[in-house]
């Protein structure tokens, strides 16, 4: 295999799509960008075929990586406190939050901005795929790399804040608030008034103002559909993201949709 020791390779699965991105690490370029909306909820297995044809594209043909990162969108996932986490209890954590299995493999990710552990289901096939490709990797869930780029970057202690990214008929939300992470869930949607009721309901729960409160869509929503329409109709300071990834990108990559893969592009850091 040839060396290729300045590039990184990412790949984002969940049961609804996959998306998979290069970045050459010497001079932070995103070489690489390809993404797959399935029309259905998929197997497991399924995603798997899907994701061994993509790698046995041309791009990916006998080429090593400096470092591989997995990153795993599901909803079976919850967050514990530091201090209270024990590995042996990884089921009692979930039980509560998402519908697992006895047979399901458990992991979890350390979040040392907030002090928590993120317990979650990943799709083992697929890390047995990628290991089988790439040799040693890196995984964790989507919300470890939503909530650890916010937290470095995008942070601002003065007034509550909302991040909404859109991804594949699903959102997560994320709030902080007096310098915390205060609320973090992924739901499912397929109109604007999904998204809409979920938001000021959890606002309401969360008793955030809507003329305080800052909210900032990340992918999947634009200025110009429904979605920002009907959140701009209730909330009085609403926007998109504006990225500050500090990258170039290959001239076929379209900058327009660069908030879509947030989370994958994120996760190189």
């Amino acid at each position: 295999m040839n060396d290729i020791n300045n590039k990184a390779l990412s790949i984002q699965v969940s049961l609804n799509g996959l998306s998979i991105c290069i970045k050459n690490t010497l001079d932070h370029k995103i070489e690489y960008l390809s993404s797959i909306a399935f029309e259905r909820s998929e197997t497991p297995y399924k995603v798997q075929d899907y994701l061994e044809a993509e790698l046995d594209k041309y791009v990916f043909k006998n080429k090593s990586f400096h470092s591989v990162f997995l990153v795993h969108r599901n909803e079976l996932s919850t967050f514990v406190p530091q201090e209270y986490f024990q590995e042996e209890n990884l089921a009692d954590y979930l039980k509560f939050n998402a519908k697992i299995l006895r047979s399901d493999f458990l992991s979890y990710d350390n979040i040392e901005d907030n002090k928590s552990v993120n317990v979650y289901v990943p799709l083992v096939n697929i890390n047995n795929l990628v290991i089988d490709r790439f040799g040693e990797f890196i995984y964790k869930h989507s919300s470890t790399v939503l909530i650890e780029t916010l937290f470095k970057l995008y942070f601002e202690p003065s007034k509550p804040k909302i991040f909404i990214n859109a991804e594949q008929g699903s959102f997560e939300m994320v709030v902080f608030d007096q310098q915390k992470l205060v609320f973090y869930n992924m739901f499912e949607f397929s109109t604007p008034e999904d998204l809409s009721y979920y938001i000021l309901f959890t606002m309401e729960q969360l008793n955030l103002s809507v003329e305080k409160t800052i909210l900032r869509f990340i992918g999947g929503v634009d200025r110009n559909d429904a979605n920002f329409e009907i959140i701009y109709k209730y909330v009085r300071d609403v926007d998109i993201l504006e990225s500050d990834l500090n990258l170039k990108f290959a001239d076929e990559i379209d900058i327009a949709t660069i908030n879509d893969h947030y989370i994958l592009i994120n996760s190189f850091n």
